[in-house]
């Protein structure tokens, strides 16, 4: 990373101010004209001060969405598969329990 050394304007003292260039990839994006035109008009009307911080905070949506649909997705796995073993063991302690001679017999019951 580099340095860079920028003086505050608003004093003209020695107070400086000191930043971290970040280095980004670049990334070249084609549109059709028409989605271009769209886009330029959604991020003047919405605040965004171009073309680029619009496709960034958009993709960052669109990931954050998908992990957080996921994420949802595997907490519910989690808690069908808790109340499963609950009223498994639930069913251990009356006493309901099934008892087979061999492996191909219980496979055979749960296929």
């Amino acid at each position: 990373m580099e340095l860079m050394r920028i003086k505050n304007r608003r004093e003209e003292t020695l107070n400086t101010k000191w930043y971290q260039i970040i280095s980004m990839p670049q990334l070249n994006l084609r549109l059709p004209e028409n989605l271009r035109r769209s886009a330029e008009k959604y991020a003047e009307r919405y605040g965004y001060k171009n073309l680029q911080e619009l496709a960034t905070q958009a993709l960052r949506e669109k990931i954050l969405e998908e992990s957080s649909l996921k994420e949802t997705l595997e907490i519910m796995k989690d808690k069908e598969l808790m109340k499963s073993l609950r009223r498994s063991m639930e069913d251990v302690k009356k006493g309901k329990v099934m008892t087979f001679s061999s492996t191909q017999e219980l496979r055979k019951r749960y296929k």
